[in-house]
């Protein structure tokens, strides 16, 4: 199994929330913060993904971090292609990098609905301080897990 995480609950899913239906992203921030959301706690979530990676060292899963691939996509790919047993050549990786860069996914998917979707992370924007605040307070749950949030590159 591959895992790919993305960046916070805040930036993804409100967003996402925020595109297909008539809320207010404090309104999605509160619901997101005490897990009152249709996928559940996302801060839970990845913490019981924890426990199972932890519990089952002999099952393959492999946990490919957003802000890992934004550093080193190159890094990533070869990771996955590890993982998978599909070799890759290094004219293949880099022809995956190129289409994977975010000047092509935003190409592609320009005058779509998840358009919106694809924009660097510009969530300090969308959050007041007492939100931001808020949402560092829950990441602590993540704190020290594979899956703690890096919200600086």
């Amino acid at each position: 199994m591959v895992s790919l995480t993305a960046q916070p609950a805040v930036d993804v899913e409100a967003r996402l929330v925020l595109v297909l239906c008539d809320q207010t992203l404090p309104f999605l921030l509160t619901m997101c913060l005490w897990s009152t959301v249709d996928c559940g706690d996302y801060y839970q979530y990845h913490l019981d993904w924890q426990r199972v990676i932890k519990d089952n060292p002999g099952h393959p899963i492999l946990v490919v971090k957003y802000e890992d691939s934004v550093q080193d996509l190159a890094r990533s790919i070869r990771a996955i292609a590890a993982f998978l047993e599909r070799p890759l050549t290094e004219q293949q990786v880099q022809d995956v990098a190129e289409a994977l860069s975010f000047p092509n996914m935003k190409r592609h998917f320009k005058d779509t609905v998840t358009e919106k979707l694809i924009r660097k992370g510009d969530w300090k924007n969308w959050l007041t301080h007492g939100e931001s605040d808020q949402l560092d307070m829950k990441c602590k749950q993540l704190s020290g897990s594979q899956f703690e949030p890096q919200f600086e590159l």
